[in-house]
Parts: C-alpha cells; structure tokens; sequence
C-alpha cells in the first residue's frame, strides 16, 4: 500500500512538472533563460507563470502573493532585467525590502540571473554598513555636454579640464560644443540659468542676450531629448528668456522639486552649523 502511495505521488509530481511552461515559453529572452538554466531552472512555477508576462509588457501594476521558497524574486526579477536598457546611463528600477538581509539576497540573485547581459550595473545599499562605498558604487559614469556660444562667453578652458579631471574618476566626460539642438538630442537632463547673474554688467546684457538667444529652452528644442527627460533650473528664471514659459512650467519641468530638495538641504546645514556638529575638514 505504502508502494503505490508513493508511485501515485511520484506520478502527480510527474504530471505537475509537465504541465508547468518553461521560461521561454512565457517570453524570457535567451540570455536570461541560459542564466536560469545554469541555475538549474528549466520551468516556471505558478507565481512565476502568472507574474511574468503581465511585467514584461510593462503596462500594468501588479501584486503578487505567494509563499516563501516558490520563486518570487525571479518572479519580479526575471522581466524586470528583460525592459532594462543597457545603453541608458539613468537609475530604471528601485527595489525596497524590510531587510538588509533580503536585499542582499535579491541582490545576489539578480547578479546571478544576468550574468549574460553585458554592461547591466546592479547595486545594493543598506543601513548597517558604511555609507562611503555605496555611495561610491552609486556614482555611474556621466556625459555632461554644455552648449554655449564661441568667444568671450565660453567657459574658461582650466575650468573644463578641471571638470574633466573629476568626471574621469568615474568615467565620465564632459563637453564643450556651440550646437543646443546637438546638445540636447536624446539628452536625460536640460540644465540651464539666468543669462544675467548677479553682477554682471547692465552695459553687456544686449550683448549676451543676442549671443544667448538662440540657446533657449524651447519645446522645440525639449523634443530633441529623451521621453523621459527632465528639465531643471537653480532659479528664479525669466520666462522668455533662456526658457520658454510652457517649458518651466510644463511637464516636464522639476524646478520646484529641485528647489524643495535644495531648500531642505540648506536648512539641514543650518541646523548643523548652528548646533556646531560640523567641524569642517578637520
């Protein structure tokens, strides 16, 4: 009796293992189906069956629940490695966990299933360990191009090679180029400031105005860029001037976040500096 007991189960694990679709079945690609695979994972399990291809299609938001040890991590990581793209240098994907512990796991787990991806960057930051490195982990190189006119209002040539001496350090470059629309196409990021600073010249501001004006931040020119670019302004700014009202105060526009972020972190230096917490470089 205990005989065909267990052929019975045997026979049902058998059935189960059938009827499960393996991951290319539900639209893993090749090169994380070979990761998996060395892993020793050749089908899907429930939540991963059902998980997978509502996230690859990247329309909906989805909660799944299912129990320890049924394979929730490749279920979340699996599709979510598939929509990265490599040749964008932003941040695509946050994971939040409870616990240092688990966010290591995820961690290794995702370095695992993308071993056959190149140049994917992942990484982990916790509580717990000092911040330094991870904050170092974090700094991903950076194409910074500045797009000014020739002559007398460019940047000095030391500051740029100064900048340049920094960016390195993390493989980053920046350049100097006199073409806005060169500039902005498929850029992240569209940075710009007042073309009047505080002590310049009333005597050269029709001057600058002309050497500027073709360097406005027209939604023309914020088409160039990426569709999920941003632009940014350290203000107060001029509309009509280096940026047009419908770009500062369009969608696309975060100046009153940048200004939210800068106006906490001023207040967060004051609060320092007038307890006497910071000592400076000593």
């Amino acid at each position: 009796m205990k005989k065909k007991e267990e052929l019975n189960i045997t026979n049902e694990l058998i059935e189960a293992v059938k009827s499960q679709k393996t991951f290319s079945e539900i639209g893993i690609n090749e090169q994380l189906v070979k990761a998996v695979s060395e892993l020793g994972y050749t089908h899907a399990t429930e939540i991963q069956e059902r998980s997978i291809p509502v996230l690859i299609s990247g329309t909906k938001d989805f909660i799944g629940l299912a129990q320890t040890g049924t394979g929730k991590t490749a279920a979340f990581g699996l599709p979510l490695l598939q929509l990265i793209d490599t040749e964008s240098p932003v941040v695509q994907a946050v994971i939040l966990v409870p616990t240092r512990e688990l966010g290591q796991q995820i961690f290794r787990n995702l370095e695992d299933f993308s071993k056959h991806i190149p140049n994917i960057s992942i990484a982990a930051t916790s509580g717990g360990i000092p911040i330094k490195p991870q904050i170092e982990r974090l700094t991903n190189s950076t194409h910074i191009v500045v797009a000014t006119p020739d002559g007398k209002w460019a940047p000095k040539s030391s500051v740029v090679d100064q900048a340049n001496k920094i960016a390195k350090k993390s493989g980053g470059k920046i350049e100097v180029i006199t073409d806005p629309k060169a500039a902005a196409q498929d850029a992240s990021v569209i940075y710009t400031d007042v073309w009047m600073s505080m002590g310049d010249s009333e005597a050269d501001r029709a001057e600058k105005t002309s050497a500027l004006s073709s360097f406005a931040v027209t939604n023309d020119l914020m088409r160039l860029t990426t569709k999920d670019s941003i632009f940014m302004h350290c203000l107060p700014a001029h509309r009509g001037e280096e940026v047009a009202a419908d770009v500062i105060d369009g969608p696309k526009s975060v100046v009153w976040r940048q200004a939210f972020h800068r106006r906490t972190t001023i207040q967060a230096l004051l609060y320092h500096l007038t307890r006497g917490d910071l000592k400076g470089n000593k």
